[in-house]
């Protein structure tokens, strides 16, 4: 059983450490790889939650080595905090069975919302808790116009 509930597993990979991230905002940790095609749909959805809540931290922890990882972020423009989970250190230590795995946390450490897989709703209620989180008004992650499932199994 993958590490969904509180308190967060945090973890340093690289220069990024969520502890000190989630000190002064909301962190949102989305753990995924490259091939993953139920990461190629859910990617550029967490990178939009990044661009529209920037007083929070999106983090991407993926399983791919750094030159891949760091190849598909620029060819897709993703502005969310890339972090290379090099040896897949956090993915055994979360337990994961499945990608993409996300826990939006609070500054405690406890995990607000977490899930598997790509969820609309799920997805959708992040945008909603981050936008009360930092006092904005909820704006819409997915719409009807983006022509997605509302749940695709990773």
């Amino acid at each position: 059983m993958p590490h969904l509930e509180s308190p967060f597993l945090d973890f340093v990979a690289g220069d990024v450490d969520t502890v000190q991230l989630r000190a002064s905002k909301p962190l949102l940790v989305v753990a995924w790889r490259t091939g993953c095609s139920t990461c190629r749909l859910s990617m550029p959805f967490f990178d939009r939650i990044a661009r529209r809540y920037p007083g929070a931290t999106v983090v991407g922890l993926c399983q791919d080595d750094d030159e891949t990882s760091r190849a598909y972020v620029r060819e897709h423009g993703f502005e969310f905090t890339l972090a290379i989970d090099e040896g897949l250190a956090a993915t055994r230590r979360f337990e994961l069975r499945t990608v993409p795995t996300y826990w939006l946390v609070g500054a405690g450490g406890d995990v607000l919302i977490a899930g598997e897989s790509w969820d609309a709703g799920k997805v959708e209620a992040i945008g909603a808790r981050l936008a009360e989180m930092l006092g904005q008004t909820p704006e819409p992650i997915v719409t009807p116009d983006d022509g997605v499932p509302a749940f695709k199994p990773g």
